[in-house]
């Protein structure tokens, strides 16, 4: 709205009447020039369209009736969804479940705006059965889809359905196939309750890399790059993510101990990596890049993809990794037993969730993901619900560039947190509070 740009102009950060002000001018401009067969928006705009459609299928205030009956289609380029702990109370703007209006959805893996899952968290909150999705290798723009390409053919089948009022079928295309068994809000289980007289035990998977990450006096090369963080925040992150690969199983023993006051509730475990593991390709090898120009096309990976933001190594590995790992831990089938995980090590512990349920079947308590990468490969990738009931705590600094952790949060069924910290001290007492104080029957 006028007065929100106003403020922007004036540096000040507009508050969150902003965002119905916004919405309250569109829904006039619905109704004064409405209704419109669909909605195409890129960006912003096409998170402005998101938004209206959301509005109009609101499960749980049974709509909203200035955006009702006023479209019947979204086309939507390059659009990004709220995040859980986002200013002004974002996370609560969510869809309450999955949008149900035909919508075709487009965007580049190489944007230089948004790392690439930003694009496909807000893709996950449209029922499957009506999500059309392409890429395209042109950056941060509305793509140019040229005649008689595949992407083109899609857009125009996608639009004659519309425009006729027939049934969308989705094409059963590699970019659809690759999301259609995930979406998102989903129905979430309670937290577990537990036994008060049960062992309960803390396995602390360390970062096979150990301390790995840029330090943070490369912040200030950065500022060559347009549209670049602040080269203060961005020493702040890659400072936290140093000391987060960094940290032990004795830095969790000593908090444990701390609380207690010196009698520990929660054994601490250290999971043992063998010699071989830290060796393993982890991450991906990147080239680095021209720093001098955004937004261009062909640039190759984007700038905001942080090669310690993803995993490389194919699952069946990681798998294998997991499975040499438990066979040296002992756990009871009685224990409580919880995971915590740090930077690739997060990544590992996920693994080994999986292979306790699978080989022991013993389900953690609490999985504790710290600076975790959240894009890992598609081929053998893990299954919406894959970790049951499994609570999982998604813990980052809020100066983090890292994309939506959407394939964690599709991963369970039982309750999914984000949590922010900023310093060893409060990470190390959120996970250990937490595992200290869990309910119990």
């Amino acid at each position: 709205g006028c007065s929100a740009r106003e403020k922007c102009k004036a540096g000040k950060m507009p508050d969150s009447s902003a965002f119905h002000e916004v919405m309250e001018e569109f829904a006039q401009f619905l109704a004064t020039t409405g209704p419109y067969d669909g909605l195409c928006g890129f960006d912003m705009g096409a998170c402005l369209a998101f938004e209206a459609a959301r509005l109009a299928q609101d499960y749980v205030q049974e709509g909203d009736a200035r955006f009702e009956k006023r479209f019947r289609y979204l086309m939507l380029f390059s659009a990004r969804g709220h995040r859980e702990l986002a200013k002004f109370g974002q996370g609560n703007l969510r869809p309450k479940a999955p949008l149900q209006i035909p919508t075709y959805l487009g965007w580049s893996m190489e944007d230089d705006s948004k790392q690439y899952s930003n694009y496909e968290d807000l893709a996950l909150y449209i029922h499957p059965d009506f999500r059309g999705v392409f890429f395209h290798d042109q950056g941060h723009r509305p793509p140019n889809l040229l005649k008689n390409t595949p992407q083109c053919i899609q857009l125009d089948a996608f639009v004659d359905s519309a425009r006729v009022d027939l049934e969308y079928k989705v094409s059963q295309t590699k970019e659809v196939l690759m999301y259609k068994d995930f979406w998102l809000p989903l129905l979430r289980e309670p937290l577990p309750v537990v036994s008060t007289v049960a062992p309960r035990k803390l396995l602390v998977v360390e970062d096979p890399l150990g301390e790995h990450g840029p330090a943070p006096t490369e912040a200030k090369d950065r500022r060559r790059f347009p549209a670049q963080e602040s080269p203060d925040v961005c020493a702040k992150r890659l400072e936290i993510y140093r000391w987060v690969t960094g940290t032990t199983a004795a830095d969790f023993a000593a908090e444990a101990a701390a609380i207690a006051g010196g009698a520990a509730v929660v054994e601490i475990m250290e999971v043992p990596f063998r010699p071989e593991h830290h060796g393993l390709p982890w991450h991906p090898e990147v080239k680095s890049r021209d720093t001098s120009v955004a937004y261009a096309p062909g640039q190759g990976r984007s700038r905001w993809m942080q090669v310690e933001d993803e995993i490389s190594l194919p699952w069946v590995e990681a798998r294998r990794v997991a499975d040499e790992l438990l066979e040296q831990l002992a756990l009871g089938v009685d224990d409580v037993v919880g995971i915590v995980g740090l930077g690739t090590g997060a990544h590992v512990a996920f693994a080994l969730a999986e292979a306790m349920m699978k080989r022991r079947r013993l389900l953690p308590v609490r999985l504790f993901t710290v600076c975790p990468p959240t894009v890992w490969p598609f081929e053998d990738a893990p299954t919406l619900g894959a970790l049951v009931n499994t609570p999982i705590r998604y813990l980052t600094c809020p100066q983090s560039v890292a994309g939506p952790p959407w394939r964690l949060e599709t991963a369970t069924c039982g309750a999914f947190s984000h949590s922010h910290f900023e310093d060893k001290s409060t990470m190390l007492k959120l996970v250990m509070e937490e595992m200290t104080t869990l309910c119990s029957d």
